[in-house]
């Protein structure tokens, strides 16, 4: 049987970005990059952002820093806040 699942997108970036990561869809939709260490290779996201209201350190793998690449050459980069642009901040035409 083919494989009609989209492979492209903001919205398949964000899923799979959130299913490396095991976080919820509102914390990978709120992904800033100034949350992003790519040296450490961690995404802290801040308490104000957590369920918890516990800031929250995020290890990243090697496919979860070269979908952050992508997203980045996809138009979105350190100048605007959210990572996953399209997602989070609508494109207007």
């Amino acid at each position: 049987m083919p494989d009609y699942r989209p492979r492209e997108g903001a919205a398949v970036r964000a899923r799979e970005f959130a299913i490396y990561t095991a976080a919820r869809t509102g914390e990978v939709i709120g992904a800033r990059w100034s949350e992003i260490d790519f040296t450490e290779k961690l995404w802290i996201i801040p308490a104000r952002r957590m369920k918890g209201g516990q800031q929250h350190r995020v290890p990243l793998s090697d496919r979860a820093l070269e979908i952050l690449a992508e997203v980045r050459c996809e138009g979105s980069d350190e100048r605007r806040p959210a990572v996953v642009t399209a997602v989070a901040e609508p494109q207007r035409a």
